[in-house]
């Protein structure tokens, strides 16, 4: 999947997704990104595997810390 950097507003990027147009804050570019950039988007199994790990052990400890009771407000 490709992503061309249209154009930039303030703190936003504007994507040209292949015709979808996304609005993805410029921090979460690499650095120095700019208008005519184009990002390769890729998938990373072993990243993905890993986060996956991370997430399900969270959700596991907080599971663990839960009695079951009911919430009062």
């Amino acid at each position: 999947m490709r992503w061309v950097i249209d154009r930039l507003e303030g703190e936003v990027a504007i994507i040209d997704a292949g015709g979808a147009w996304l609005e993805i804050p410029r921090g979460a570019l690499p650095e120095g990104a700019g208008e005519g950039w184009v990002l390769q988007i890729t998938r990373d199994e072993a990243a993905e595997s890993q986060a996956r790990g991370a997430l399900e052990a969270r959700l596991a400890a907080l599971m663990s810390e839960d009695d079951g009771g009911d919430l009062e407000l």
